[in-house]
């Protein structure tokens, strides 16, 4: 799927709301003929009023006013027969099938739109299909037997538990939290793409602009856009919130991982963007995979919240 298809469909399905709204119309409009009646007198009121541009206010204010009183008239006729509205029943009444809304007073995509776009161009997962929430999250699955981690002695309960905490805090402040990018390390199976998914899922609560996107398929939409056969990655870096699974599952693509990545990191730096990263990554296995620009850009200490899960693979027990 391409974004120039999924604007077709959405002309298609407009088209087709406001074909069957017409036809619907015209329908009630011969078994009530006061309708009939009532919206022709009020179509030569808005005549008039166009005519009236040139009137003193109090004449243009008195034609708004009949056309008002033809509004309750024929409200309450329709309610009468039991009709609720003769409008198109569109599938998203925010942007009636357009694909547009106006934001901050500028024309933008409707969340509707980008969310298809999220899943169905770049391959990502829609928030809907996530499992993940903080009310399933059991702290009893993870031991409590200590393990050496940076030289301290720690155990993987205290570890998720922290991390889950900051999380679920991160999600309830949100957009007003001190640091904006969180990483969860570990190996596979410690709970990093669950927490991730309650994070989501509570943070869409709030905003529908979320990416929650594997790192294989966005590093595929950036060799598609590296060969020409994307569009500008603007949609991707505009996000407000990215969620970015397993970093390092994707392979090594020359002019692609390092400098896709980087460019990645410095959008969302200077958009105050949040990245939420989960890898099974060391520190110093990003530094070598993505270089040391990313990794500083990745682990600033006063913008990235880290957190190194232990213990055993979870699937496994």
């Amino acid at each position: 799927m391409t974004i120039s298809q999924i604007f077709d469909e959405y002309a298609r399905k407009r088209s087709a709301a406001e074909a069957r709204a017409s036809a619907e119309h015209e329908r009630i409009r011969e078994i009530l003929p006061e309708l009939a009646v009532l919206e022709d007198e009020r179509r030569l009121l808005y005549a008039d009023l166009i005519g009236a541009a040139l009137m003193n206010p109090s004449a243009r204010k008195k034609i708004e006013a009949e056309i008002h009183g033809y509004d309750e008239k024929i409200s309450a006729l329709l309610l009468r027969n039991g009709i609720q509205s003769l409008e198109p029943d569109y599938e998203c009444s925010l942007c009636q099938d357009s694909g547009y809304i106006e934001e901050n007073g500028e024309k933008a995509f409707c969340p509707c739109l980008l969310e298809r776009i999220y899943v169905e161009v770049f391959g990502a997962k829609p928030i809907g299909s996530l499992k993940g929430s903080f009310g399933k999250f059991d702290e009893l699955l993870f031991s409590e037997k200590n393990e050496l981690l940076g030289g301290s002695e720690t155990n993987p309960r205290k570890q998720i538990n922290n991390a889950k905490s900051y999380v679920e805090r991160y999600s309830e402040a949100y957009p007003q939290f001190k640091r904006n990018n969180t990483v969860l390390i570990g190996k596979a199976g410690l709970g990093k793409t669950f927490l991730m998914e309650c994070m989501a899922r509570r943070l869409y609560l709030k905003t529908r602009k979320i990416l929650f996107i594997s790192a294989f398929a966005l590093f595929d939409v950036f060799h598609k856009h590296r060969l020409g056969e994307m569009d500008d990655l603007d949609l991707i870096y505009d996000a407000d919130i990215i969620f970015l699974d397993d970093l390092g599952s994707e392979p090594v693509t020359q002019n692609v991982t390092r400098e896709y990545f980087l460019q990645l990191l410095e959008k969302r730096t200077a958009a105050r963007k949040p990245l939420i990263v989960a890898t099974n990554l060391s520190e110093n296995d990003i530094r070598n995979r993505y270089g040391e620009r990313a990794a500083s850009r990745l682990f600033a200490n006063d913008d990235t919240a880290r957190f190194f899960l232990i213990g055993q693979d979870l699937r496994l027990s």
